[in-house]
């Protein structure tokens, strides 16, 4: 989501936070040689103890993030400090009765490619992804 936002919005600036050093290396190796590079970046850091000043942000994913802290409400507090005024907070997580439910379709779902194949030997229109 974030190359994408980075590349439709030009003026977007992004700043993904986690603790995973593998996961951060990961993401920053995805953006570092192209050109969104200088406005995309990738940061350890706690949700829970945010090092950005009060109003900082104008929108803010949290992405699988309330299921997995210690304390969730310190952290939706935290987002709630470095959102400006009138600003947006997004997010996505598991819910619990995913976990068992929905197994069979999470292993049977396409990955991006595939579902583009499928799209393209079909007579639907040509979309965008």
């Amino acid at each position: 989501m974030d190359a994408v936002l980075a590349k439709e919005i030009p003026e977007c600036k992004i700043i993904g936070i986690d603790l995973s050093e593998p996961l951060l290396e990961y993401a920053n190796s995805r953006v570092r040689d192209t050109d969104i590079k200088e406005r995309v970046k990738f940061k350890k850091g706690d949700v829970q103890k945010l090092y950005f000043e009060e109003n900082t942000f104008d929108v803010v994913f949290s992405t699988n993030m309330v299921h997995g802290v210690s304390r969730p409400i310190i952290m939706l507090n935290e987002i709630e400090r470095v959102l400006k005024p009138g600003g947006y907070l997004f997010i996505k997580d598991l819910r619990r009765s995913w976990l068992g439910i929905f197994e069979s379709e999470i292993k049977s779902a396409f990955t991006l490619d595939e579902a583009k194949k499928l799209i393209e030997q079909s007579e639907l229109r040509k979309g965008t992804f």
